[in-house]
């Protein structure tokens, strides 16, 4: 080996360096092809089996999804009949309240002025007076006790959010009417945009306060604004509920807390 390595010239010597190299480099591309079709093959049965498990958990919660959806449809369209008919029981109510609404209340409150309505006790106004002469309110509050009572009825089937309505609009009207009766009696109405404790309770339940405040900047038209936002919101109400879009919304609600459950149950 020595001797061959004394006697090797420069050309040979580069003719085995080269060799060599080649080979190394050869063997060096095998491993690292080897290597990287390892590693492909093994991530792509990785990702495989991890898209096998999320289209099971997709085709799981659409299951659970369509389950849902079709026994809420069901039991709406069941109780569908039922439904309507307290839901127009809500509006009759609503409509009887102001129909029977006392003369004297709807007339203040529609035409005349706040200084008008304050001194009304004393008005010489002969169409006032005779309002004022027939003004029974206690009949009044008699069938407006009867119209709410009836209403409670139907409390579990027209919602929450119809029933603030309702009770709101029956305040209005009956707050208005006391403050009427109250005033005559005394000698001096209340204006009842000053009755702020009522306004803030009771209106601002359902109304919001910048709402409020346009609705009652004017004077003479303050009192429909709020009957007429208020009886609005309640066919709003009604409708959402006959068209299934208020069923609509409360079922994607519980669809999606239920597609979190079941995601976190499933991890």
């Amino acid at each position: 080996m020595k001797e061959l390595l004394e006697n090797i010239d420069n050309w040979t010597l580069i003719k085995y360096v080269g060799g060599l190299t080649i080979a190394l480099s050869s063997i060096i591309s095998f491993i690292a092809y080897f290597i990287r079709d390892y590693l492909l093959n093994r991530w792509k049965s990785k990702y495989e089996i991890d898209l096998e498990v999320l289209k099971a958990k997709f085709s799981q919660n659409n299951t659970i999804l369509d389950n849902l959806t079709s026994s809420l449809s069901n039991i709406y369209l069941a109780s569908n009949q039922r439904r309507i008919e307290h839901l127009e029981s809500v509006w009759e109510g609503m409509v009887d309240l102001k129909r029977n609404m006392p003369t004297i209340t709807s007339m203040a409150y529609n035409i005349l002025t706040k200084e008008e309505i304050e001194n009304l006790p004393n008005t010489e106004n002969k169409y006032s007076r005779a309002s004022i002469d027939s003004f029974d309110s206690m009949s009044y509050f008699t069938e407006h006790s009867k119209v709410i009572a009836k209403i409670e009825l139907s409390r579990p089937f027209i919602g929450d959010k119809l029933w603030e309505v309702f009770f709101t609009y029956q305040a209005f009207i009956g707050r208005l009417t006391y403050l009427m009766q109250d005033g005559l009696e005394k000698g001096k109405v209340t204006y009842w945009k000053n009755d702020l404790n009522f306004i803030n309770q009771i209106l601002g339940t359902v109304i919001k306060p910048e709402e409020l405040k346009k609705l009652i900047k004017n004077d003479i038209t303050a009192f429909n604004n709020i009957l007429t936002f208020l009886e609005f919101k309640a066919i709003n109400d009604i409708s959402e509920q006959l068209t299934g879009k208020r069923m609509t919304n409360e079922t994607v609600e519980h669809a999606i807390k239920l597609s979190k459950l079941t995601k976190n149950t499933v991890a």
